[in-house]
């Protein structure tokens, strides 16, 4: 493929991706860490992951076992009082559920509290990028992904 890593990663961060993402301990950590995704993931799901987030969602890559909870869950909480809070759950048992929002701030709701909690499988709280990227930003994209191989 003629991808520029380059200019990939250029566009990495003029879409803002470190605000979610982690590479090399810089970024947010609300979205999966990239350190070495293009060790374990091949250019096919790269590209899809940037244009259909929603429809490959990671699984097993999270340190701690999530306890056959799906990871990187997308969940709007409205509390009895209105508070609207959506994030991605990052933890909960039978009694409570804890978020971490887009501001990267984590919110801890117990159930009885809680008006309304959707869970919203198949969705992902990335941007859809696949219109504001033309063809060729797409491959440098994936082609920069593609060289996050982690620490040798």
């Amino acid at each position: 493929s003629s991808a520029n890593p380059r200019n990939g990663h250029g566009i990495y961060n003029q879409l803002g991706c470190a605000t979610c993402h982690i590479i090399n301990g810089q970024g947010g950590s609300l979205g999966p860490e990239l350190t070495s995704i293009g060790r374990m993931r091949g250019p096919d799901y790269l590209r899809e992951a940037v244009v259909a987030p929603g429809a490959v969602l990671p699984s097993g890559t999270l340190p701690v076992p999530a306890r056959g909870y799906s990871e990187y869950l997308p969940v709007l909480v409205v509390t009895r009082e209105g508070q609207e809070v959506l994030g991605m759950r990052i933890n909960e048992d039978a009694f409570t559920i804890q978020l971490r929002d887009l501001t990267n701030q984590v919110h801890s709701f117990r159930k009885t509290a809680v008006a309304r909690l959707e869970k919203q499988p198949g969705t992902s709280l990335m941007p859809d990028l696949a219109k504001q990227l033309s063809p060729g930003d797409l491959d440098d994209l994936v082609g920069y992904l593609t060289t996050l191989r982690g620490a040798p």
